[in-house]
């Protein structure tokens, strides 16, 4: 389970933020993770009880705003969603680029002094 070791990293990088700011103890993180980031929400979340302990944000809460997998035709315009990761145009066929859905980033950071 590869959210384990994400989670570490965002835990690690909260921490070394927190430090700068001369916090006590991080109260709560906030992430956006991507529809098709390649993580499942669920199993981030249980990793994130685990990546906490004996941290500063061993009671810290967690919000994780999931981004929706979105393509732009780069021939007719058209923005869509695609649940199942497709970047061909569902209105003309043409190729889509990539708009958002593949995320995973710390929004913010919540401290106590």
């Amino acid at each position: 389970m590869h959210e384990i070791s994400i989670m570490s990293g965002v835990i690690e990088t909260c921490q070394l933020e927190a430090l700068k700011s001369r916090a006590g103890r991080i109260t709560r993180i906030s992430l956006s993770v991507g529809e098709k980031a390649g993580v499942l929400i669920d199993s981030l979340r249980f990793a994130f009880e685990i990546a906490v302990l004996d941290s500063m944000a061993e009671k810290a809460v967690l919000d994780i705003e999931v981004i929706p997998f979105m393509g732009e035709c780069t021939y007719c315009g058209l923005k869509y969603h695609s649940p199942e990761g497709s970047l061909i145009c569902s209105r003309c066929g043409g190729f889509a680029r990539l708009i958002s859905g593949r995320e995973l980033v710390i929004n913010s950071i919540e401290v106590d002094a």
